[in-house]
């Protein structure tokens, strides 16, 4: 059934309702009902790297969790068709029990999820989201970045942590913290920008509850106001040749 090529991770073979997954060395695939076979792990490509020890189909969320054993668990969700992960966790196998998902740690300690719990152990659940580099003219072209407006669902008391990167830099260059102490209808946030002249952007947002067992939000859009120039970026004449 399996070339040189595919299915090098035994531990990663899943049957979910769209064909079977599998890593492979070069990342996650999909045989389909059709027996088709294509790549679907771009979204987490990044981790291509890291051995999945452990693949779950959790029909109740409709996806599929591949436990590495680098700590990442990656989670595709195969009704929106998007990647997600969540760590960092010790696991060194996992199984569905009783419809829960449970993974043993390097230790020999069994750890459990509880539905409508959001804490691990003691510590609140941080939900994470980032876009990639945002070029919504042309590559190097130029734009003037006004603002974002981040729209969800209140669920519980929460902050809310807003980080935007500029120009392919590293670093973020702004954060911004909101706190989000009682029920917000409807749910928007709207955060200017430090800098408005800019090639591309990055955005980052992070939103920890602020009690223990509360889901904090539910992030549904993010909106930018943006306005566009002709033309690439100006350069200085020491860059300059010709």
């Amino acid at each position: 059934m399996c070339s040189s090529d595919l299915c090098d991770a035994v531990n990663s073979i899943v049957l979910m309702p769209m064909g079977l997954m599998y890593q492979s060395a070069k990342g996650i695939y999909l045989l389909d009902r059709s027996l088709q076979n294509g790549y679907i792990g771009e979204g987490v490509q990044q981790y291509n790297s890291y051995p999945i020890v452990d693949a779950d189909l959790m029909p109740n969320y409709r996806e599929i969790r591949f436990m590495t054993n680098n700590g990442v668990v990656l989670v595709y969700d195969y009704n929106q068709q998007q990647w997600s992960t969540f760590g960092p966790i010790s696991g060194v196998d996992a199984h569905l029990w009783k419809g829960n998902y449970v993974y043993v740690d390097s230790a020999g300690v069994v750890h459990v999820e509880t539905p409508g719990q959001f804490v691990d152990g003691a510590t609140p659940i941080t939900m994470q989201m980032e876009t990639g580099w945002l070029n919504l003219d042309q590559l190097q072209g130029f734009m003037r970045f006004y603002k974002a407006l981040i729209v969800g669902h209140y669920l519980s008391p929460h902050n809310m942590t807003v980080q935007i990167s500029y120009d392919l830099e590293g670093a973020p260059t702004q954060t911004d913290i909101i706190s989000v102490p009682d029920s917000l209808t409807p749910y928007q946030w709207r955060v200017f920008t430090n800098r408005q002249k800019v090639q591309s952007i990055k955005i980052y947002i992070a939103v920890t509850a602020t009690t223990l067992f509360g889901q904090a939000a539910a992030i549904s859009s993010l909106a930018l106001e943006i306005g566009m120039k002709t033309g690439l970026k100006r350069m200085p004449a020491i860059q300059s040749y010709g």
